[in-house]
């Protein structure tokens, strides 16, 4: 949406005669710096853009308090990072202190009526192929308007939805998946007789895959949750369990689920697997191996491995599984609190396990069923990598590693507090080199450029975003020299254990659930004391 000061000039620009002109260096913001410019000062000729003067700067949407943004709103990675041009970085930062100096850190957009969006429904998902073709069939097969919600009308979201997922009345698919059905010519093909007899398969393909292949996610839980799925019993389900998770998921929860895969072969207890891969942001290209094959088998205990926020969801899309089996959700949980928000989830499970002493501590005061401490599978130790350390980019230096996922929350995390100690432990070129690998950065492009800015100018610090590939994954832990963790809080922390499993010396905060595995004989435990976490 534009700005205010973009519908100034809009209205200047209608009201007064004015003419064009295509250079960036005549208004430098945003929208206009681009990966490769050059940003640089000069004391005669100010601030440049690419060896030109700036003629002005816009700033209107920047954040004092977030002043490593030069536009605070925008959810994607910025075109032009102010991490890449250190002069114009610390002109923002300087702009930024005097506006919160001057009691004026953050403006507020003028305060109008919500600007209508045609591309995006009040539901806040596109205006696509197959909500169009939703509307227009309705109005083909002369249903008509009457009853039809307003797309755009915020007091209609439940109806929209309701509309767009209810099942037809004969049990088929709704309007919305029908319509997503029209317009993939790949779907067709696979599913030539929808509406019909290969319904269900449809609904199999959308449980799986369907938020993966850009489906919205809302869209797709609401068909799960309103579509009854036909299930055929045989008696009692035999002895065995069948896990659900993110099996593909680059995450942490995922590798738990996977760990429990690989115990209950190494058990040769009987299993199945169901992955998950709705709801998840990051990338899916783990490898489970065979048990990532779909479930072929019902067996009498289910382990649902997501946590509590969407277990009822998760549920919803597995009722096969979950009404015929004993129910058990493994949660992870990083905080002593455990708020109302999360407790939905207990009212699909019989049980819930959770990785540490700390987080059962947290979950079952509020628990109407058992909680019980089950830690899963620690990390172990792997082959010699057959990677060097030129191959991963790494200095031949000492070599203090951290990993983390800013999906995770990166204040949790804490990597600024690791940088800190560090400049304060290290002088610059005294020997030793941070390495701070992380994934996500693009998802979370306001504490990401926080993290680039924090780092710039250090050349003891490495920076590492890049997804890696398991082998390249585990040869930078085998490969370091120390692995520190100054996180505030943590559920269980697989990177510590990972590194502890090669041998290598970690630092950690003394508190949560690493402490589960890490003691003051087999760790560097670093004091700290509790902080109350702010409120948004």
């Amino acid at each position: 949406a534009a700005s205010a000061a973009d519908r100034w000039l809009d209205g200047l620009a209608a009201a007064l005669p004015h003419g064009v002109v295509r250079d960036p260096a005549a208004l430098l913001g945003p929208w206009s710096l681009r990966p490769g410019n050059a940003v640089t000062t000069t004391s005669d000729r100010g601030l440049l853009l690419d060896g030109r003067p700036v003629v002005a700067l816009d700033l209107t949407a920047l954040d004092a308090g977030a002043p490593w943004l030069l536009d605070s709103g925008t959810p994607a990675s910025p075109r032009g990072r102010l991490s890449e041009h250190p002069e114009l970085a610390r002109l923002v930062a300087a702009h930024a202190a005097s506006l919160v100096a001057d009691g004026a850190a953050h403006l507020p957009e003028d305060a109008g009526p919500p600007r209508w969006d045609p591309t995006t429904t009040s539901l806040g998902t596109p205006v696509d192929d197959a909500l169009r073709a939703a509307f227009r069939t309705t109005l083909t097969v002369a249903e008509g308007l009457v009853g039809v919600p307003d797309p755009f009308d915020l007091s209609a979201r439940d109806a929209l939805l309701a509309w767009l997922t209810d099942p037809s009345p004969d049990g088929g698919p709704g309007r919305w998946l029908l319509g997503v059905h029209r317009t993939r010519p790949d779907l067709r093909a696979a599913f030539a007789h929808v509406p019909g007899h290969d319904d269900e398969a449809l609904l199999a393909w959308v449980r799986t895959h369907g938020v993966i292949d850009g489906l919205p996610t809302l869209l797709v839980d609401e068909v799960l949750r309103r579509t009854p799925v036909h299930t055929a019993t045989g008696g009692r389900p035999r002895p065995g369990v069948n896990v659900i998770g993110f099996l593909r998921g680059e995450l942490g929860i995922g590798e738990s689920a996977r760990l429990l895969v690989d115990a209950l072969r190494a058990a040769d207890v009987p299993f199945g697997t169901i992955s998950i891969d709705r709801h998840l942001a990051s990338r899916q290209l783990a490898r489970p191996g065979a048990a990532t094959s779909t479930q072929a088998e019902v067996f009498d205990t289910s382990i649902l491995c997501v946590n509590a926020d969407l277990t009822g969801t998760v549920a919803a899309s597995v009722p096969g599984l979950m009404d015929h089996s004993y129910r058990i959700g493994m949660w992870y949980w990083e905080v002593e609190e455990f708020p109302p928000t999360q407790h939905g989830g207990f009212a699909s499970l019989d049980e819930v396990w959770v990785a540490t002493d700390f987080v059962r501590q947290a979950v079952e005061r509020h628990s109407p069923v058992p909680v019980r401490t089950i830690t899963p599978p620690l990390p172990q130790r792997g082959p010699d990598p057959v990677l060097t350390r030129a191959d991963l980019g790494l200095p031949d230096a000492p070599v203090l590693l951290f990993s983390f996922d800013f999906l995770s929350t990166a204040e949790r995390k804490n990597p600024l507090g690791l940088l800190d100690a560090f400049r304060r432990a290290f002088a610059p070129g005294e020997g030793p080199v941070l390495v701070v690998k992380s994934i996500n950065a693009d998802q979370r492009p306001g504490p990401a450029e926080q993290l680039r800015l924090a780092a710039a100018g250090q050349p003891d610090v490495l920076l590492l975003e890049e997804y890696l590939d398991a082998d390249a994954r585990d040869a930078l832990v085998a490969l370091c020299d120390c692995y520190v963790s100054l996180h505030r809080s943590e559920g269980l922390g697989l990177t510590m254990a990972e590194a502890m499993a090669w041998g290598k010396p970690v630092i950690a905060t003394g508190y949560s659930g690493n402490l589960q595995f890490m003691t003051d004989e087999n760790s560097f435990l670093v004091p700290w004391a509790p902080a109350p976490i702010p409120r948004c």
